[in-house]
C-alpha cells in the first residue's frame, strides 16, 4: 500500500552541466537512526546527523594536538519521523521514542530524504555504527562510509557494541538510559565520529585488546611460571598430583575438555549422583596417582523443590560432601566452596529476553516478564564463598 511512496534515493554531486560543481571540500558527517517496530518490520522514527568541524582554533597550523580540540561537531539534523504503518512496539527501551513523541509529528521519510540529499554530496563521508541498518531505514544509498562496527571488529569477526567501544576506548559512558530513556541518537553519532577520527589519527593500535588464548583455572594449573628463575616448572609439576574435573556433561564440554589438559574428567550431573563423593575421595587419597593436585567441581543442588522431600535430601547430601571435605582433607589443602543461586534460570530467561526484544521478533516481552528476569539475574550475581583450610601448630600437628 505504501511501497510506491518509499523509494531508495542516492546522494549525488551538487551542480549541473550549466553550473560549475561546488568547490567545497568533502565533509564528514556522522549519522544515527532510531527505529520502531511496525507490521512491516523496523521503520524510521528518528534521524540525527552531525557534521565534523575541521576548524578547532582558527589557523589549522597553529592548532595544538589536543584530542578534544580536533573532535568538535555540530548537529545539522535531528528530527522525529512518522511511520506510515501501525506501530506494534516503540522499543522505547532502546530507541527512546514514545507514543507521545510521535503523536503530532507530520514529517515522513521522503521529507527526511530531501533534507539529507540537500546536505550530503556523493563525495562526503558518513560515519556510523552498523550503518547498514540506518541506510536501509532511510532508503538511502551512499558509497563513502566508515562503519565503526567493522573498523573495530574483533579478530574472531565479533562486532562490539558502540556502548562498549565508547566505554573502553573513549572512557565515556553513553546509552545510560538503563531501559528508561533509551538511546540518544545524537550522542551515538558523536561517539561513532570520535572513534573514527581517533582511529584515523592514531592508527590500528587504537583498538580493543583481545585475549586470543582463553584461560581458566585448569590451564593456569598447567602453566609454567616464567617469572620464577629458579624453577621452570608448572604448579602441576611441583604438586605432583593429577588435575581432576567433576561436573555435568555441559559444564565439562565448556570448561574441562582435553584442550585444557585435565587428567581426569568425571561426569556428575547433581549432588545426588554417586560420583559426588569422588570430590573428597580425590583430595584425601594417599595412593600414588589417585590424589588430585588440583580439583575443580561444579554440581547442581536444590534446583527442584518437590513435595516428596527431594530438595531436603539434596541439602543433606551437600552437608555430607562438605563434611567429608572438612574431615578428610589434608591439613595443607586450601578449599574454596562457592554457592550460586538460579544460574540456569537466569541464563534461560536472558536468552529468551534477547530473542523477544530482537527487532525481527514477533514475540512480546512484558514488564512482568522483565521484572522476573531482573530478579533472577540479581539472585544469580550474588554468591557466597567459603574457604576451608587448616594450618599446623608448633608441634607439627594440624590445628
Amino acid at each position: 500500500e505504501f511501497g510506491s511512496l518509499e523509494y531508495y534515493v542516492q546522494t549525488f554531486r551538487h551542480g549541473s552541466d550549466d553550473m560549475p560543481s561546488s568547490s567545497r571540500k568533502s565533509k564528514i558527517y556522522a549519522m544515527d537512526c532510531e527505529m520502531v517496530k511496525t507490521i512491516a518490520g523496523p521503520e524510521l522514527a528518528r534521524v540525527s546527523l552531525i557534521e565534523y568541524s575541521r576548524s578547532c582554533c582558527g589557523d589549522d597550523d597553529e592548532c595544538d594536538e589536543r584530542v578534544e580540540a580536533n573532535e568538535k561537531s555540530v548537529v545539522v539534523l535531528d528530527e522525529l519521523v512518522k511511520p506510515r504503518r501501525p506501530v506494534l512496539d516503540y522499543l522505547s527501551e532502546f530507541s527512546g521514542v514514545t507514543p507521545s513523541m510521535l503523536e503530532n509529528v507530520a514529517t515522513r521519510i521522503e521529507d527526511i530524504q530531501i533534507k539529507l540529499l540537500s546536505l550530503i554530496e556523493e563525495n562526503d563521508i558518513i560515519v556510523g555504527h552498523s550503518l547498514e541498518n540506518d541506510l536501509k531505514a532511510l532508503r538511502l544509498v551512499h558509497n563513502r562510509i566508515v562503519d565503526t562496527s567493522v573498523v573495530f571488529r574483533g579478530s574472531n569477526g565479533r562486532k562490539y557494541s558502540l556502548r562498549h567501544l565508547s566505554n573502553v576506548l573513549l572512557q565515556k559512558q553513553i546509552q545510560k538510559g538503563c531501559g528508561s530513556s533509551g538511546h540518544c541518537s545524537t550522542e551515538d553519532a558523536e561517539a561513532a565520529l570520535v572513534l573514527a577520527l581517533r582511529r584515523g589519527r592514531i592508527g590500528p593500535s587504537f583498538q580493543l585488546k583481545e585475549n586470543t588464548k582463553p584461560q581458566n583455572v585448569v590451564s593456569v594449573f598447567h602453566k609454567i611460571n616464567r617469572n620464577d628463575n629458579s624453577k621452570s616448572l608448572s604448579f602441576a609439576q611441583r604438586n605432583e598430583g593429577s588435575c581432576v574435573c567433576v561436573g555435568s556433561n555441559d559444564w565439562i564440554s565448556k570448561y574441562a575438555n582435553a584442550t585444557y589438559g585435565a587428567h581426569h574428567v568425571l561426569s556428575c550431573e547433581s549432588i545426588m549422583d554417586t560420583m559426588a563423593m569422588s570430590v573428597p575421595s580425590w583430595i584425601s587419597s594417599d595412593k600414588p596417582g589417585k590424589r588430585a593436585g588440583f580439583l575443580w567441581a561444579s554440581m547442581n543442588c536444590g534446583e527442584k523443590k518437590s513435595a516428596d522431600g527431594q530438595w531436603k535430601n539434596e541439602i543433606r547430601r551437600l552437608n555430607e560432601v562438605l563434611g567429608a571435605l572438612v574431615n578428610r582433607s589434608p591439613f595443607n589443602t586450601p578449599i574454596l566452596v562457592v554457592f550460586q543461586r538460579n544460574y540456569k534460570k537466569a541464563l534461560s530467561l536472558s536468552q529468551q529476553r534477547k530473542a523477544a526484544l530482537n527487532v525481527k521478533s514477533t514475540c512480546g516481552w512484558s514488564a512482568a516478564q522483565d521484572n522476573v528476569w531482573r530478579q533472577y539475574l540479581e539472585d544469580c550475581r550474588w554468591c557466597e564463598a567459603l574457604w576451608i583450610g587448616s594450618s599446623v601448630n608448633s608441634n607439627g600437628a594440624p590445628a
